[in-house]
């Protein structure tokens, strides 16, 4: 029996593949899934028991790719993550650990190998993360999305896979989403979100440019935990409907959605693939991010607009624009449904079955 141990957390991207493969392999009487490791502070551990799956955390350090002081304290939270996986993967005997490619896998994945427990790692993004290139030595295989990150690690131990989707998120049913969410029919809906994070700057624009968005269209805005901000002294309006956190109910959000505004994370994109979704992207400034919305610009699945510079006025002419436009609309989610194959979590389910038979 495979017994399988996911890792990964900080923030939700890294873990939302891992729980996509976890509900692939749902129902099978040759696996079990042992848990996720992520950690103590980050918001995983929600969305692990949501799933049903055990939590475990460890410490965990966030390297930066530059020189920096922290470095030395991340050095530090490694080591200590390191030890303390080592009594964990003793206690809980996997035979194999799959990372969702955040820095709380790097302690997990160094752990592994010193068991010889076999492992993979998953990449996401179009660049490369630091974490996934301090295991890529130890690992057995690395799943990426593109083509163009597989040059970025060893040819013979990376796959290309695409990036899993959660089947439960292409179960959205549109007249649920506006019961759920108090949206009136007729009305176009834009759906605002961050990540499973959020976005204080994106938060912050949407709430300044509220008072002409609500004039053509109702907004659906999860602000991400904590980040409400000003938002929470304007509450739900009848075209306004802002909360921190969406799990169970995202599915209805995407499907009741006529356009998405949100971040660059691979997680986010993948989605809005399987779903055919338009969207305004606005990519983190200085990250990974800015590369994936490039390559969305580049194959014309999506418009991008930088943050440097971004009004509440130019927001509002993005959102007027494309929703006014509904050609341009059908054509953006024709094109982004090309972005990511639909059956990615099947081809991770079986490397996983041919490397956890490694010895």
């Amino acid at each position: 029996m495979l017994r399988i141990l996911f890792t990964g957390g900080g923030t939700l991207g890294p873990v939302v593949p891992l729980l996509a493969i976890a509900e692939t392999l749902s129902g099978r009487a040759d696996v079990e899934i042992v848990g996720l490791v992520g950690t103590r502070s980050g918001p995983e551990r929600e969305l692990a028991h949501q799933a049903g799956l055990k939590f475990f955390c460890i410490s965990a350090g966030r390297w930066r790719r530059y020189w920096d002081i922290r470095n030395f304290g991340a050095w530090l939270l490694t080591k200590i993550g390191f030890f303390e996986s080592l009594i964990l993967l003793r206690r809980l005997k996997p035979t194999i650990i799959v990372s969702g490619g955040s820095f709380v896998g790097v302690s997990v994945l160094w752990a592994a190998w010193f068991l010889r427990i076999p492992t993979i790692t998953h990449q996401q993004d179009v660049r490369p993360s630091l974490a996934n290139r301090l295991v890529s030595p130890i690992v057995r295989k690395i799943t990426v999305v593109f083509r163009e990150t597989a040059r970025a690690f060893p040819k013979h131990k990376t796959v290309v896979t695409g990036n899993p989707v959660r089947s439960s998120i292409l179960r959205g049913d549109r007249e649920r989403g506006r019961e759920r969410f108090g949206l009136a029919p007729g009305v176009p809906t834009l759906l605002v979100f961050g990540g499973g994070t959020g976005a204080l700057a994106l938060n912050k624009t949407i709430v300044e440019a509220l008072p002409e968005l609500t004039k053509f269209c109702q907004v659906i805005h999860i602000t991400g935990i904590g980040k409400g901000g000003t938002n929470r002294a304007l509450g739900s309006t009848d075209r306004y409907h802002s909360m921190e956190f969406l799990a169970r109910g995202m599915a209805d959000a995407y499907a009741v959605a006529d356009l998405v505004l949100a971040r660059a994370g691979m997680g986010t994109m993948t989605e809005l693939a399987s779903l055919g979704k338009p969207a305004i992207i606005i990519p983190l400034p200085g990250t990974h991010q800015e590369v994936n919305a490039r390559l969305l610009r580049e194959r014309e699945a999506a418009v991008v607009v930088p943050q440097t510079g971004l009004t509440s006025v130019r927001l509002t002419e993005s959102v007027r624009s494309l929703l006014g436009d509904a050609a341009r609309v059908r054509a953006l989610g024709e094109q982004i449904r090309g972005v990511n194959p639909r059956d990615a979590s099947q081809q991770i389910v079986r490397l996983i079955e041919e490397v956890g038979q490694m010895k």
